[in-house]
């Protein structure tokens, strides 16, 4: 049996424990994450990614799954107070994720 296999089962019950908890305990929050690969990228998301700033109901994040090691040139046109999240951690963390390219978002 491969680790993949044995981790992959433990991980989807921690998440569905992790969303379960964070909906009983922040019910009307969600938490949202825009991937950009570039700067083009982010900025065709920026607009939305404004909007959801102004939303009390939704916490962002930004992040760059593909180079990490740029996200400050990646990012530069986001507003200061914008959260940057690592890969890593994006992954330990109960989000949606909204891409690129026509990527649609996922819970």
């Amino acid at each position: 049996m491969k680790v993949a296999e044995l981790v992959s089962p433990l991980a989807r019950v921690v998440r569905s424990v992790d969303a379960r908890w964070h909906r009983a305990w922040l019910p009307h929050v969600r938490d949202v994450v825009f991937d950009a690969r570039t700067a083009m990228d982010y900025g065709m998301m920026a607009p939305v990614h404004r909007r959801l700033l102004a939303d009390p109901r939704v916490r962002t994040w930004l992040m760059s799954s593909e180079r990490p090691h740029r996200v400050g040139d990646i990012f530069r046109e986001a507003p200061r107070e914008a959260a940057v999240v690592s890969p890593g951690e994006a992954i330990m963390s109960r989000t949606s994720s909204c891409g690129a390219l026509g990527e649609t978002c996922s819970p």
